[in-house]
């Protein structure tokens, strides 16, 4: 005997989170409308057999699922087709400065493309987000007043992202002020027969300040060098010839 199902075949459906997808991450598709199922794709024909099936596709994929009831007559194939975007490569990430003085800055700089085949990066348009919110730029300058940790964030194709991290430290034994400077004594260049006079300039290398300094003295036809010998706090020491001179660092 012949028995004949006399209910028409399965309608099957699929739901899904979304029809695009970020390379290497997770999708999920949900069947529903029938029994049982046998999901299916070109690269893997015996994909699931659940209803929901899981993937993790590389590239642009078509799923096809077909459902079967109790009495196993099968719908006809449902389809979709799940785009999958290309996350952005940070193939360099410069922080200019991962030690600054209190005060200081760094120049963070991102170079990143979109991971897109095709002369200049597939028409995608890059979009940057900082964390803490510094700027929407591939290239920030910040002055953190604590050691701090900046989080990029480099979104491309289909709202794709990947982000990376670097740390600006602040060292709180230095400073970067503004600074006039006197001398101790105003007599340090005097000579033989009157009172010379000298001329300073005032470098900063990274958190230390550094004097740089000449005496001209009437008794001198040449420039004499003040060098420096040593530093403590705000104070610098200089020697010339065999005098000692020290030098106030005035904070304003």
């Amino acid at each position: 005997m012949i028995t004949v199902n006399p209910n028409p075949a399965p309608v099957v459906t699929i739901s899904m989170a979304n029809d695009t997808i970020c390379r290497f991450d997770t999708l999920n598709l949900t069947a529903s409308g029938a029994s049982t199922y046998q999901w299916s794709t070109p690269a893997k024909p015996n994909l699931s057999t659940l209803a929901t099936a899981t993937d993790v596709p590389l590239n642009t994929t078509t799923y096809t699922v077909v459902g079967m009831d109790a009495l196993g007559c099968p719908s006809q194939p449902t389809t979709q087709t799940i785009v999958v975007g290309r996350r952005p490569t940070i193939n360099a990430f410069n922080n200019s400065n991962v030690t600054v003085c209190s005060g200081g800055s760094s120049t963070l700089t991102v170079n990143a493309t979109s991971g897109v085949g095709g002369g200049g990066g597939g028409g995608v348009t890059l979009a940057y987000q900082w964390n803490p919110n510094v700027g929407t730029t591939n290239t920030v300058t910040v002055s953190p007043t604590v050691t701090t940790l900046y989080t990029v964030t480099v979104v491309g194709q289909f709202g794709c992202s990947t982000t990376d991290t670097t740390t600006v430290n602040v060292n709180p034994n230095a400073i970067s002020p503004i600074i006039s400077v006197t001398p101790d004594s105003v007599n340090f260049c005097q000579g033989t027969t009157g009172h010379g006079r000298f001329n300073c300039i005032l470098k900063r290398i990274w958190c230390n300040l550094f004097l740089v300094c000449k005496c001209r003295s009437s008794n001198y036809s040449n420039n004499r060098n003040i060098h420096r010998k040593r530093w403590k706090q705000y104070h610098y020491l200089y020697r010339y010839r065999n005098r000692s001179i020290k030098w106030l660092l005035f904070i304003s």
